[in-house]
């Protein structure tokens, strides 16, 4: 009997104890689920988290791409604007970077600007531009809108040359200049009778347009003249005239 009563207390007492083995087991199956599915949890909110900071990443650098690309047609204006800036340079104070700006103007124009500026001093205008070495006309008038020098003059040479050209342009005509020239007595004495024309023969004194016909009808009819004395027989001279005019009076050319 005693050994039924023990082995009775013995099965209850595994009994107990296969229950508590149980009892605690499962609870601490479940204390490792609670705690898988906490760290679970806890995990899928840091992924969701980082999945989110590159979301924003992407959305911050779209913005910025947006806006940079919104921005293009700002820089493109100001570079228009550059582009378009309108020149207006001293040419007396200009560097070659400024000198450079201007149409058919390189590097070694701009330096020979200046060079001619060091060496003749300030340019007194703008036209004194064609005076450097690789500037012609063609270039000086692309350009001449866009320079100037202040308070322009002319330098004393040009002026001259300038106000001679003026006084040329400006100068009367003299009756002397539009008639032509008629030569005096003492320029062409003395004259030979025997070849003179009327107007050579009406320089001599005493001698007018008749008589100078009468000299030249009474050459034709003897054929010439062998003697300045023979203008006595002009009838509208006087041995007085004929000897006043004698000096002035040769023979040649006889037949």
């Amino acid at each position: 009997m005693k050994n039924a009563k023990l082995y009775a207390i013995y099965i209850i007492i595994v009994i107990i104890s296969a229950s508590l083995y149980f009892s605690i087991h499962y609870n601490k199956q479940n204390e490792n689920k609670a705690t898988v599915t906490i760290r679970t949890h806890e995990n899928t909110a840091e992924n969701e988290e980082k999945d989110e900071e590159p979301k924003e990443k992407v959305t911050e650098k779209t913005t910025k791409k947006s806006q940079q690309t919104k921005e293009i047609p700002d820089n493109t204006e100001e570079k228009i604007e550059e582009n378009t800036e309108i020149l207006w340079i001293n040419i007396n104070t200009a560097d070659i970077a400024e000198l450079e700006k201007l149409k058919g103007i390189g590097t070694a124009t701009a330096q020979e600007i200046i060079r001619y500026r060091e060496e003749n001093g300030d340019f007194a205008n703008i036209d004194e531009l064609i005076n450097v070495k690789g500037i012609g006309e063609i270039k000086l008038n692309d350009i001449r809108e866009c320079i100037y020098v202040d308070n322009p003059y002319i330098r004393e040479t040009e002026q001259e040359i300038v106000r001679e050209q003026i006084e040329q342009e400006e100068e009367p005509v003299t009756e002397e200049e539009i008639t032509e020239h008629i030569p005096t007595l003492e320029e062409i004495a003395p004259i030979d009778i025997n070849t003179a024309e009327k107007e050579e023969l009406m320089l001599l004194p005493n001698v007018d347009e008749q008589t100078a016909e009468s000299i030249i009808e009474l050459r034709e009819r003897i054929g010439a003249f062998s003697n300045p004395l023979e203008l006595i027989y002009i009838d509208e001279l006087t041995q007085k005239e004929v000897s006043e005019l004698l000096e002035f009076v040769m023979v040649g050319n006889m037949q």
